[in-house]
């Protein structure tokens, strides 16, 4: 979990306990959501699929982490990225 998300579910936790709390803090919360927002919608994107050569043998791997997939994944099994193929299926 990035710091940018552990310091909104802070604040969101703050507000929740103290109510008064919540009423001053209503803008900074709504910018730090907002960035949260925008982290979590980057990390849900398709990362394009790398061809690698490992013992003289290609394979597909994910562009994220490297591990190898099989032709037509649409995640890697290993991070859970979703992965893009293009046009030519590679």
């Amino acid at each position: 979990m990035s710091n940018e998300l552990k310091e909104a579910l802070g604040l969101v936790q703050e507000c929740l306990d103290d109510w008064h709390y919540a009423a001053t803090r209503v803008i900074p919360i709504m910018h730090r959501l907002e960035k949260v927002k925008e982290l979590l919608l980057k990390e849900q994107e398709a990362v394009p699929v790398i061809q690698r050569e490992i013992a003289h043998m290609f394979f597909w791997c994910c562009g994220s982490c490297g591990v190898a997939i099989t032709d037509g994944d649409k995640f890697c099994r290993n991070c859970g990225k979703a992965v893009k193929w293009n046009d030519e299926g590679s």
